[in-house]
Order: structure tokens, then sequence, then C-alpha cells
């Protein structure tokens, strides 16, 4: 299955761990995740959601999105409003992973 240029929706998935000095981070950061779809049109659909169990070895938070077409999701990536969150989670975020897929 193509991805790129094909006729999927992408389902664009991201978990983050904030640094452990930054954890009074957390309202701000969720906020700030929140409000991207509110300045980028191009997405589908947008949840944000906050680790319930705080095991070891949980993330703190994921974001959870869909748009229409792989060229969606990398407008959205190239969008000034995303490239200022990333600024702002760089300065917070420990690691992250990411998965993107098409369905």
């Amino acid at each position: 299955m193509s991805c790129i240029g094909g006729d999927y929706m992408v389902k664009h998935v991201v978990v983050f761990k904030l640094q452990e000095d930054k954890k009074d981070e957390l309202d701000n950061f969720v906020k700030e995740l929140r409000e991207l779809p509110l300045k980028i049109g191009l997405i589908r659909s947008y949840e944000v959601g906050i680790d319930a169990l705080r095991s070891p070895y949980s993330f703190d938070v994921v974001l959870i999105s869909t748009y229409e077409s792989m060229a969606d999701l990398l407008k959205y990536k190239e969008h000034p409003a995303h490239d200022e969150f990333v600024a702002y989670m760089r300065t917070i975020v420990q690691s992250l992973n990411a998965v993107d897929f098409v369905f």
C-alpha cells in the first residue's frame, strides 16, 4: 500500500515525556498542544490526553490526530504554528515517539 499520494487518510500519533524538572509545565504544554487545531485548519480529528496510570514506563502526554491525506499531514508539519509549538516543546520534552499510519 503506497501512502504517498494515495487516497488514504493518515493517523498521526505522538507520545511525549517531559523532563523531570519541567513536569510543572504539563498543563501549559497540553493547553498549547490543544490550541494547534485552532491555528491549523488541516486537522480532521484531534485528541490530546494525559497519562492516567503514571507508571515508570509511561509517557506523559499523547496526541492522536487524523488528516485527509499524507499531503495534509506534511502541510501541518510545515505550518508556522506547528514550528512555534515544536520550538516550545524542545525546551521541556525529554523524549518523544511518533508513528504515522494510513487507513
